[in-house]
């Protein structure tokens, strides 16, 4: 179940500085990210609703993409 445990700053297609927002709030695997929702990380102060639906959907993106390898 490696997919799973993905870390936070693996996620491509987002700004270092998200990625850092996000693990300080407390994130640490793209699994967890993939079914936050998009109003729980809007409220981290730094993160718009706009960048947490990139965010969540590179999340997914990115563990659908492990899955096929």
């Amino acid at each position: 179940d490696d997919e799973q445990e993905i870390p936070v700053d693996q996620l491509s297609e987002i700004d270092s500085s998200i990625i850092e927002l996000l693990v300080k709030s407390g994130f640490e695997t793209l699994a967890e990210l993939s079914v936050t929702k998009t109003q729980e990380l809007a409220e981290i102060e730094g993160i718009d609703e706009e960048t947490a639906v990139a965010v969540i959907e590179a999340a997914k993106k990115q563990m659908e993409n492990m899955d096929s390898v």
